[in-house]
């Protein structure tokens, strides 16, 4: 019977530590900012400029 309590305490805690995982990895893709490149205006004039183009 000590080993089935073992287990499931085991068991629990493995579960305990996944979550506590992916939710710390949520929060800290959330508290990152979402930024651009700083050349990105840049890149879509020059890739439109090829596409216009063709050089």
């Amino acid at each position: 019977m000590k080993k089935k309590n073992a287990r499931k305490k085991i068991s629990e805690y493995a579960k305990f530590t996944i979550l506590a995982v992916i939710l710390i990895a949520i929060f800290c893709v959330a508290l990152t900012p979402v930024t651009l490149q700083n050349d990105t205006y840049y890149t879509i004039k020059v890739g439109e400029h090829i596409a216009q183009t063709r050089n």
